[in-house]
């Protein structure tokens, strides 16, 4: 399935899955037909100012998994959010944490500086007097709070513990800062797993596919992880037992290397004679 490189930041190539686009052109059509026009184009423009909201907040995860020595091999949209590809796992719980943390750092930067907008302007103070009746506001007012809400929802909805979501690879780091990764990512996987039904539930209640989607797969990267995690620590393990030296069974019998005059090196007799210790 394709991706289209839409710019390099920082020396990460930037891309969007052609999927991403099916979001705009969904709900485009749909607000055109009950709101109208107008109602249309905001709602394709937050969602088009959404994507740089995304971007940035993966490239706050990048940023800071370099500070680390970890680098990044690109970030890509899809609909249901970014994905930053970290060429390896950090090393250390600590480095997870700060690098899960970058990311909801950046949108609540973002939500302070359009807070900041809407107060040097007279969106805020028209938005606070009547919440829920943004007629009267400019387009540009209606994008500010529209993408203020969305960046608070952003922070919010990372933040929970749903490995492999922002807040569930805290969790993760958390606990394998007193376990092991592999027990510390199975609680995480589980945990997650119950976010994702309670997503399933809540898109099924409430006519929101998108959310069920998130919830789906939530549980599918998340056993995928665990499942990749498992697997490298298994080939860890038998590399290192390969690397061992043979042990010759203790007792009173042992083979021995003998001096060789003419060569001057230490040999093992070629019969294979055994002498006693």
């Amino acid at each position: 399935m394709r991706s289209w490189r839409i710019g390099t930041a920082f020396g990460i190539g930037l891309y969007v899955h052609w999927t991403f686009l099916l979001l705009p052109a969904i709900v485009g059509w749909f607000n055109l037909q009950h709101d109208g026009y107008e109602a249309a184009t905001l709602a394709v423009a937050t969602i088009f100012a959404l994507l740089g909201c995304v971007m940035l907040h993966e490239l706050g995860h990048a940023l800071m998994a370099r500070v680390f020595g970890v680098g990044t091999r690109d970030i890509t949209m899809y609909p249901i959010g970014g994905v930053a590809r970290l060429e390896r796992m950090p090393d250390r719980p600590v480095e997870e944490l700060f690098i899960a943390v970058a990311g909801p750092l950046v949108n609540v930067v973002i939500a302070a500086g359009l807070l900041g907008g809407m107060l040097l302007t007279d969106t805020y103070a028209r938005w606070a007097a009547s919440p829920a009746d943004m007629r009267y506001l400019a387009f540009g007012g209606k994008l500010l709070i529209q993408l203020f809400g969305m960046n608070v929802m952003l922070v919010l909805f990372n933040m929970l513990p749903a490995f492999p979501m922002d807040g569930g690879r805290v969790l993760r780091s958390l606990l394998a800062m007193w376990i092991d990764r592999v027990p510390a990512t199975e609680v995480a996987v589980v945990v997650a797993s119950g976010f994702a039904v309670l997503f399933m539930a809540f898109a099924w209640l409430n006519n929101q596919p998108i959310i069920g989607l998130i919830g789906v797969f939530v549980v599918f990267l998340g056993w995928q992880e665990l499942a990749m995690l498992r697997r490298r620590r298994g080939v860890r393990r038998a590399a290192v037992t390969e690397d061992i030296p043979t042990v010759l069974p203790v007792g009173p019998r042992v083979t021995v290397h003998v001096w060789d005059p003419v060569r001057g090196v230490w040999v093992a007799p070629p019969d294979g004679v055994r002498a006693h210790a």
